[in-house]
């Protein structure tokens, strides 16, 4: 409940592709299972099941006290990328999903022997922001390919 409180507050009325986001809660006492239903017109299918994701934050209290939960904005913070991240190697994600690239990176120190890299991105405005985060998060498949595996689960709006 709490999740999807959340995510109503911070994106019910957001921009997006020039439209405004509307959520609100469901009449529908239960989510139903369409793992078996239709596929969207490039051959994806509908519906995925994150539940059982390893970068689901809300599987334990541990993850779930880790959230820091904010609404869009035009920085984002990332984490969890190579150590060896460059600003190049984290263009070409955006670049990859056709999306948004960002106008700053900033990686912040992290000494020597660090096992990932952490930092900034800036975007010019919160709607192209927020559509570089869903169309680079919606071209998972697309990551696969890359030398750089980063988690866009593991992205946060600062």
């Amino acid at each position: 409940y709490s999740q999807s409180r959340n995510a109503i507050q911070y994106l019910h009325g957001q921009k997006l592709v020039g439209q405004t986001i509307e959520l609100n809660f469901s009449r529908h006492s239960y989510i139903a299972d369409y793992s078996q239903g239709e596929v969207l017109p490039d051959g994806s299918p509908c519906w995925k099941d994150y539940s059982q994701s390893r970068n689901n934050r809300f599987m334990t209290v541990e993850g779930t006290s880790k959230n820091r939960i904010v609404a869009p904005g035009r920085i984002m913070h990332f984490y969890n990328s190579p150590p060896d991240s460059t600003e190049e190697s984290l263009q070409q994600v955006f670049i990859k999903a056709n999306t948004h690239i960002p106008v700053g990176i900033k990686f912040f120190s992290q000494g020597s022997g660090a096992k990932s890299a952490t930092g900034l991105m800036e975007w010019a405005d919160i709607e192209i922001s927020l559509e570089a985060f869903v169309f680079a998060k919606s071209a998972t498949g697309l990551m696969e390919w890359a030398d750089i595996e980063i988690s866009l689960e593991a992205f946060v709006f600062a």
